[in-house]
């Protein structure tokens, strides 16, 4: 009874004296807390978009085992005289201040709400706490790891269920490390057995790689093919992925065993006099150390426009075959499901036709698709089109390339040129840039990734590594841009980027727009005519006949999981 009457006492006070709603605001939080109700049904009329809410990492998702205590600690900016609420998706309290401290008592999802009431206005946050059964951690680790004395090391595992867990790496036997990532410089070369237990409430899991120690770097040149084919009327511009360095590197280029080309370029344009096969090889010198990659050239006695394809009345404007589906892992991936990869091509193929995204996961992932027939270009004009679900806030750059039928197999496997964007002369835009993905513990896990340059990262929003890929790990090779990924109002944001991108809300998308929210899908437009070599020459393509898009970033947006292109659909616009 006596609740009831202080609770129409202070509605009460409230009404007639809006004016005072701060001065009463923690005296209500104290009140809510004892009746289990939200204090103040009126705080979402004053947001004040200048105060944020940050969550360490950028994570918004979190897990914990049932019967498990989580507590969580946000940082607040731009809130004067703050008062702190989290309250479920019921409306009720669960806790009161800053720090959240909840435990939940069986398996599920629970939607979390952080309201922050203060003097200059209110602001919210939103998590999901998984409850799952109490479960050991898994871990897993690189087979082999490589490592050069004196050099710093840096290690990152995938971990599942780590929450609250204890790390200790170990080399032969030797404690090196508590920290959950590894970071450490070796100073003597040999093999050895670097080891990470990781224990929790529940037990430990172990783990084992082969570490690697050498004197010198382990640099490494690799291409993106391990031949070409070409028409006889035309030069090849080659590539050199370098890997293992930092340091600036010597580029020595042969044919067939004679030295043309010195410096420090790390492409080749070869322009052959006669029909026939060739051997490129180039020898990669960095400080002390060497590497040597070689390919196979082979000039066919075929000139360009005898490969071309011409439309018919019957050709299709918008159907194409799908040649190669091979994502990046990402949190979207598992829409396709394929066992190997000529299923995965299906399937993405008929997503493709149904309007729906397919989704080509973190940097490096791709998609190459084909018409019945050759895309000759206009001019002026847009020669192709492709859809992405951009939006003005959701940006996810997807680079394209384009190729011709050199040897006429039908197959993707001639020569990508990379068509020109806003982004391409840009100085942090790096060319020659590889990944290496590696397999996480167990699904759902975050999975680690390391570049050419040594640097390393993780995937962190259930990234799904796509089932038709066998092995420990994979390599994708591409051209990197710079994110554009921020924090704006606390929410991440991908603002857009000029133009020459998929899934990019640049000056080159289709009249229109598309609508996102009403499932439009959105075309950005593309010229034959901005497609160059590997040293940014102009290609001057007659036609081309496959086209490949590429994520072209490698970065995190917090909650909304990583930056991955998203495509929906070709279009022939001629």
């Amino acid at each position: 009874m006596w609740l009831r009457l202080v609770s129409g006492m202070l509605t009460l006070l409230l009404s007639e004296f809006y004016m005072y709603k701060y001065i009463l605001c923690p005296l209500l939080v104290i009140f809510a807390a004892v009746c289990g109700c939200n204090s103040d049904d009126e705080w979402e009329d004053d947001i004040n978009n200048d105060i944020t809410i940050g969550f360490p990492d950028g994570e918004s998702v979190f897990s914990v085992a049932v019967g498990e205590s989580f507590q969580l600690t946000p940082e607040v900016f731009g809130a004067e005289n703050p008062v702190f609420q989290w309250v479920n998706d019921d409306g009720r309290i669960v806790s009161s201040g800053l720090t959240l401290k909840f435990t939940p008592s069986a398996i599920g999802e629970y939607y979390l709400t952080l309201k922050v009431m203060a003097s200059n206005g209110n602001a919210s946050a939103d998590i999901r706490v998984d409850a799952v059964e109490a479960a050991l951690p898994v871990v897993s680790l690189p087979e082999e790891i490589s490592g050069v004395v004196g050099k710093v090391l840096k290690v990152i595992p995938s971990v599942a269920n780590a929450s609250g867990a204890v790390f200790e790496w170990s080399i032969d036997g030797s404690k090196v490390s508590d920290s959950e990532i590894l970071e450490f410089t070796p100073d003597k070369a040999g093999e050895f057995v670097l080891k990470l237990k990781v224990s929790n409430a529940f037990g430990s899991s172990e783990a084992s790689s082969r570490l690697i120690v050498s004197d010198s770097g382990n640099v490494r040149v690799t291409f993106d093919k391990e031949s070409f084919t070409m028409f006889k009327d035309r030069r090849l511009d080659i590539r050199a992925f370098v890997s293992g360095t930092e340091a600036p590197a010597e580029f020595q280029w042969f044919v067939n065993g004679q030295e043309v080309q010195s410096g420090s370029s790390d492409n080749y344009v070869f322009e052959p006099r006669f029909v026939g096969e060739y051997e490129i090889s180039v020898v990669v010198t960095s400080g002390s150390e060497k590497a040597k990659g070689t390919v196979k050239v082979s000039v066919l006695n075929v000139n360009e426009g005898d490969r071309m394809r011409p439309s018919t009345g019957s050709s299709s404007m918008s159907g194409v075959k799908i040649y190669d589906y091979t994502p990046a892992p990402g949190q979207f991936v598992n829409l396709v499901k394929g066992t190997t990869a000529e299923e995965a091509c299906r399937l993405a193929e008929k997503e493709i036709e149904a309007g729906r995204l397919v989704s080509l996961g973190a940097f490096g992932g791709y998609i190459v698709a084909g018409f019945d027939h050759s895309v000759a270009p206009s001019g002026n004009d847009y020669d192709f089109a492709i859809a992405g679900n951009s939006f003005d806030t959701s940006n996810e750059p997807g680079i394209v390339w384009v190729m011709q039928d050199e040897n006429g197999n039908g197959l993707p496997d001639d020569t990508w040129y990379e068509l020109k964007g806003s982004e391409y002369e840009d100085p942090y835009t790096v060319f020659g840039y590889m990944v290496t993905y590696f397999r996480p513990a167990s699904e759902g896990a975050k999975v680690t990734w390391i570049d050419n340059f040594g640097h390393t990262g993780t995937i962190n929003r259930e990234p799904y590594w796509p089932t038709w890929i066998s092995g420990d790990s994979y390599v994708l090779r591409g051209t990197l841009l710079a994110s554009k990924t921020k924090v704006d109002g606390g929410q991440f944001v991908n603002p857009p980027f000029g133009w020459g991108y998929v899934d990019n809300r640049g000056s080159d998308i289709a009249p229109g727009g598309g609508n996102v929210s009403a499932g439009e899908p959105v075309f950005n437009r593309f010229r034959i005519a901005d497609a160059v070599t590997a040293s940014g020459l102009p290609a001057n393509l007659k036609y081309v006949d496959f086209i490949k898009v590429q994520s072209a970033v490698q970065a995190n947006s917090g909650p909304l999981g990583e930056v991955s292109t998203e495509v929906l659909g070709f279009k022939d616009l001629q």
